[in-house]
């Protein structure tokens, strides 16, 4: 029977050094360092038996790091707390069935690192705790089984930054308070699955995630920021399935999302609140896989950006408010049937909206904008080869809106409906067709001062 190893150190002042070597497995390690520059130093390695080590650091300019290496389905466990200023702790755990590490930290310009390293079929956790300001929390981990990593940051100018590689992947960061950075980059194997969620409460916050699934696994991120000049980047690279969903609430935020899939689905949803925020999304798909997109506005100066590269592509955009901005750009593959599918509704005035739509030789185009206020403006074109079909809708309640309609079809078919109620409306609509095909447009007005103009060849 192997006995257990069971060590305490206990150190109080300045320029302490602490020491501990554990050998042979059920290895138990606690080192606690009050005052400055302080050293603890732990390494445990263990046969088939489990590692536990914990250290707590009172001071500044102190220093804890802990090796922990298991075997045979054993696990390690490591707890770090420094309360001070510019600590560092670090912590490298490698083996095992099982590994377990802890932080947390208060105060100024502290870092926390941790690398994770598993065997087959393994799993790492890791939890990262910090208060203050100019914090630092890193975690790294790669374990075939699942990897599990949070970071929770409090105060200003923090920073996280989280690398995942294995079977599943999840991270989860929180910051609060201003100008803190969540970075989160993730790589997924086999049928596993990689998901991370940010949530950032502040000012001027940014959240980076990058996820590539490389056997068919799904990627899946949920941002959530609240407060004014917060940034939301999402990236992801799929073999399956990519969903991303971004909401924003405050003034002048931006979120970009991109997203690439060449044999799955690309999904998107974005929701902002507020004023001066901006929304941009980019989907590439396979060309028979479908990217769906929907972007939602609440408020005034708010810009939506939706591109679609594909098979099926489907947007949904809806503006409340005023002076906001919305354009969608759609064009499905070489040899794709897929449908490009648009619709924008805006409620408010002076709000603007664009559609750009391409099919190629076999696809076809649909496209519907509704507007109801005064002084909007939605501009419609659509092209489409061999025999494509471009069907485009707009509908106009209000006074001065405009309506601009352009539709070229080789070997197709075009048609338009415009309906506008109110006065000094304006619909222009362009349609034209080769080979002899049809053109069929419609316009309606109710009201005074409207002027209506069709143009077909």
């Amino acid at each position: 029977m192997i006995k257990p190893n069971r060590s305490l150190s206990a150190q109080f002042g300045r320029d302490n050094k602490s020491f501990a070597a554990q050998a042979d497995g059920n290895n138990g390690q606690v080192t606690l360092q009050a005052g400055a520059r302080n050293t603890a130093m732990t390494a445990q390695i263990g046969g088939a038996r489990d590692n536990a080590s914990s250290t707590v650091q009172f001071g500044a300019y102190n220093t804890s790091a802990a090796l922990q290496k298991a075997d045979g389905g054993a696990a390690n466990t490591q707890g770090t707390v420094q309360l001070g200023i510019a600590n560092v702790a670090g912590t490298v755990q490698a083996g095992g069935s099982t590994n377990g590490s802890t932080t947390i930290q208060s105060g100024f310009r502290n870092v926390s690192a941790a690398v994770q390293g598993g065997d087959t079929g393994a799993s790492n956790t890791q939890s990262t705790v910090q208060f203050g300001a100019g914090n630092l929390a890193a975690t790294v981990q790669d374990a075939s089984g699942e990897n599990a990593s949070t970071t929770l940051q409090v105060g200003v100018r923090n920073s996280s930054v989280a690398a995942q590689a294995g079977g599943g992947n999840t991270q989860a960061s929180r910051q609060f308070g201003r100008g803190n950075n969540a970075l989160t980059v993730q790589v997924g194997s086999d049928a596993g699955r990689n998901d991370s969620t940010i949530t950032q409460i502040g000012v001027a916050n940014d959240a980076y995630v990058g996820q590539v699934s490389l056997a068919g696994a799904d990627n899946a991120q949920t941002t959530l920021q609240v407060g004014r000049r917060n940034v939301a980047r999402t990236a992801q690279l799929d073999r399956s399935r990519n969903g991303s969903a971004t909401v924003q609430a405050g003034s002048r935020n931006d979120a970009l999302a991109v997203q690439a899939g060449g044999k799955g689905a690309n999904q998107q949803g974005t929701v902002q609140l507020g004023k001066g925020n901006s929304a941009r999304t980019l989907q590439l798909a396979g060309a028979t896989e479908t990217n769906l997109s929907g972007i939602v506005q609440v408020g005034k100066d708010n810009a939506a950006y939706a591109t679609q590269v594909g098979g099926n592509d489907q947007q949904g955009t809806l503006q409340i408010g005023r002076d906001n901005f919305a354009a969608t750009t759609q064009a499905n593959t070489a040899g794709s049937t897929g449908l490009n599918a648009a619709g924008t509704l805006q409620v408010g005035r002076d709000n603007k909206a664009m559609t750009l739509q391409i099919a190629n030789p076999l696809g076809s185009n649909t496209s519907l904008v509704a507007q109801l206020g005064d002084g909007n403006f939605a501009g419609t074109v659509q092209g489409a080869g061999g025999n494509g079909l471009n069907t485009s809708a707009a509908l106009q309640i209000g006074s001065d809106n405009g309506i601009v309609t352009a539709q070229a079809a080789n070997g197709g078919t075009n048609t338009s409906l415009a309906i506008q109620a109110g006065v000094g409306n304006q619909a222009f609509v362009s349609q034209s067709a080769a080979g002899g095909l049809a053109n069929t447009s419609v316009s309606a007005q109710f009201g005074k001062g409207n002027v209506a103009a069709v143009v077909q060849r």
